[in-house]
């Protein structure tokens, strides 16, 4: 074979292998999960990560608050963790968690069902199945999610996506606690997932979430504050195994205690107004704080830190709604329990809090 035919043999093959890859885009670009899809999302950016964010209420006067995350950030190429607490009547937190390193945990092939050994979020299933097998808490749900989901434009964009994948979704399984007999459990969930292709400290100053039940109703609202300090914010209402979201324009006003400093972890009160829909949210006492980068090795928190430093505190809440009917029977009254979830993610150690003053 000549020089001048083998070149041309080269070329050829790549010519095939870019026709090949030109036919298979529109595949590719096919294979990215729909909005609503529990699937992970796996980005490419060296920061990229895919979190799904569970709040139960449970009876008897428990709570489950739990995050799952895969993320680059950290050695390998990507780390699996899950950090979660339940929350006794009693008040007290009994903490779980598990974080794997590149390899030693598995996400199966349709990228819904998170194995970490002990714990194992599948969501390849229905109802979807958490499940926790730790000394300090033994806990197996079953979460009935229904078909509705919603996601807001307001968080939807080429680095930050949000979909909210279950609202008020009625829970079943079994609790036991260290020391404790086993119990049965049943209640209600709200399920989230958001996947970013960058740093969420570089995308996101604090998020302030409310996960409120009433019956078989759920109530969620967030406020995304972005690095600019501009807020972006988004209601929604599930009853039945529907969903409906407030219009445009919505309102939030945050009321500081009045006993307390104007920088305090978390608001006194909230009051919301978006058209028709209103209410008001009263916090009581925090009942747990958490820096999730703690838990890591001093020598990645040190340089983790540098990067990112989230810290989250949870309230008890009381709200009290006037809202569309996801049903479509005009306005429902919702009043009952939730928490809210104040996130900040500035890296800068010593960044004081954000004003709770009214705005």
């Amino acid at each position: 074979m000549s020089r001048a035919s083998g070149s041309g043999t080269i070329l050829a093959c790549i010519s095939s292998i870019f026709g090949l890859l030109l036919t298979a885009a529109p595949a590719l670009a096919s294979a990215e999960p729909p909005r609503g899809d529990p699937a992970a999302r796996l980005l490419p950016s060296e920061h990229a990560s895919d979190t799904w964010d569970l709040t139960v209420e449970l009876d008897g006067g428990y709570w489950v608050v739990a995050q799952a995350t895969i993320s680059k950030l950290g050695p390998g190429d990507r780390t699996g963790a899950v950090v979660g607490h339940v929350l006794g009547p009693d008040g007290r937190s009994h903490e779980f968690h598990k974080v794997r390193r590149d390899g030693a945990w598995h996400l199966s092939a349709d990228r819904r069902r998170l194995d970490l050994g002990p714990i194992v979020f599948d969501q390849s299933v229905r109802p979807v199945r958490f499940h926790v097998d730790k000394k300090r808490v033994d806990l197996d749900l079953e979460i009935d999610l229904g078909a509705a989901r919603a996601w807001s434009e307001a968080f939807t964009g080429p680095e930050y996506g949000f979909d909210l994948l279950a609202l008020g979704a009625p829970v079943h399984g079994t609790l036991q606690l260290r020391g404790d007999a086993l119990l049965e459990v049943s209640g209600r969930a709200t399920l989230t997932h958001r996947w970013m292709n960058g740093l969420e400290a570089s995308l996101v100053r604090r998020r302030v979430e409310l996960f409120g039940f009433h019956g078989a109703a759920g109530l969620y609202f967030s406020e995304v504050t972005t690095p600019s300090g501009e807020p972006r914010r988004w209601l929604v209402v599930g009853r039945d195994g529907r969903m409906a979201e407030a219009g445009q324009g919505i309102e939030a006003r945050f009321h500081p205690e009045g006993s307390g400093p104007p920088t305090a972890a978390a608001p006194a009160r909230l009051e919301i107004a978006a058209g028709t829909d209103s209410g008001r949210v009263d916090l009581g006492r925090i009942v747990l704080r958490d820096e999730p980068l703690s838990r890591a090795p001093w020598f990645a928190r040190w340089w983790l830190t540098r990067l990112t430093r989230p810290r989250f505190v949870w309230s008890q809440a009381a709200f009290d709604f006037n809202v569309r009917d996801p049903a479509g029977s005009g306005n429902l009254r919702l009043a009952g329990r939730g928490l809210v979830e104040v996130g900040r993610f500035d890296a800068r150690a010593g960044v004081p809090a954000d004003s709770w003053g009214e705005r």
